[in-house]
């Protein structure tokens, strides 16, 4: 893969990324206003379910190889989803006096991140008639 492919495609995925987070967030955030971090939540569960299907559309040989895959799951999706600003909410809600809030969105967070991967991966295997 050429180094300057990947570059590109880092930064440009990232940027689109972040841009699309962006977007989003303040979509949901002026239409839902809430303290509890609805547009985080809804945006890494997001982005862990397409990190399911872009990482076993790859796997399968179906999409995103090589640069594609770098510029899909580096770059967009890393861009897309965000750790920290999750970490920084569930401490501002603990902080705030939400604690079972904070560990409630620190459990949702999580044990729905995992669950998505496995979902996305699952449908890409249906979809691809693959039963592995």
């Amino acid at each position: 893969m050429d180094r300057l492919a990947v570059i590109l495609g880092v930064a440009i995925g990232g940027a689109l990324g972040s841009l699309a987070r962006w977007m989003l967030s303040n979509e949901m955030a002026r239409r839902w206003p809430t303290l509890f971090p609805i547009p985080t939540l809804v945006i890494n569960l997001l982005g862990a379910f397409l990190i399911g299907v872009f990482v076993e559309l790859s796997v399968m040989g179906l999409a995103f190889r090589g640069a594609g895959r770098v510029w899909a799951v580096t770059g967009f999706l890393g861009g897309f989803t965000t750790f920290s600003t999750f970490v920084s909410e569930v401490v501002r809600l603990a902080d705030g006096r939400h604690p079972t809030q904070a560990v409630g969105y620190l459990l949702v967070t999580n044990a729905g991140g995992l669950l998505l991967v496995w979902l996305g991966m699952m449908i890409v295997r249906w979809w691809a008639g693959a039963d592995r």
